[in-house]
């Protein structure tokens, strides 16, 4: 993991559910940040969005001309320097499976996950059985209406949310790669 996370944990979880993290990878290779922000617009609440975006999303125009049609607050982030503080000034994430499941973990941040690839399986299923995830499987397979019910239902568990925070802060403390080198050293 970056240096960003070593050593980094999330001391609470808000009772309420206001501000919601969206970070699909690199590409967005299955279009989902489109669909998540329309499902979370379905929600008809007062939410705000940080939605990462990447350089290399082939799809940063429909989402702008998404983001100006919906009724939420979003702000869109584009070269990210600073991930841990966009994830720990979250209350919930909606990421892909892949490594930034290390990273919400560590900082304690809830997460729904959809996947994008296969090598995402094993890893969210993983965290999932440990109460650390929601996995809701392959993004371009789920229905707006599922993935609307489920981020309804995390955003109003106040409980789910808190264990989820604490599985994954005991999943990923952020101090594995020193870990690592006194293994090597010592």
């Amino acid at each position: 993991m970056r240096e960003e996370f070593q050593g980094i944990s999330r001391s609470n979880i808000s009772n309420e559910t206001n501000s919601i993290l969206v970070t699909v990878g690199g590409s967005d290779k299955l279009n989902l940040t489109p669909k998540i922000i329309k499902s979370i617009n379905q929600l008809n609440q007062e939410l705000h969005l940080d939605v990462v975006i990447c350089p290399s999303f082939k799809n940063i125009d429909k989402i702008i001309k998404i983001v100006q049609k919906v009724d939420l607050e979003i702000a869109l982030y584009f070269n990210v320097n600073k991930m841990s503080e966009l994830m720990l000034n979250n209350d919930l994430a909606i990421s892909a499976g892949g490594s930034t499941l290390y990273e919400l973990a560590a900082t304690g941040t809830p997460t729904i996950t959809l996947l994008q690839a296969e090598n995402q399986v094993k890893v969210a299923e993983a965290m999932e059985e440990k109460g650390a995830i929601i996995n809701l499987g392959f993004g371009h397979m789920i229905s707006k209406s599922k993935l609307k019910d489920n981020i309804e239902k995390v955003i109003n568990d106040f409980a789910l949310r808190k264990e989820m925070s604490q599985q994954g802060q005991k999943i990923v403390d952020g101090q594995g790669a020193e870990r690592v080198a006194n293994y090597i050293l010592y």
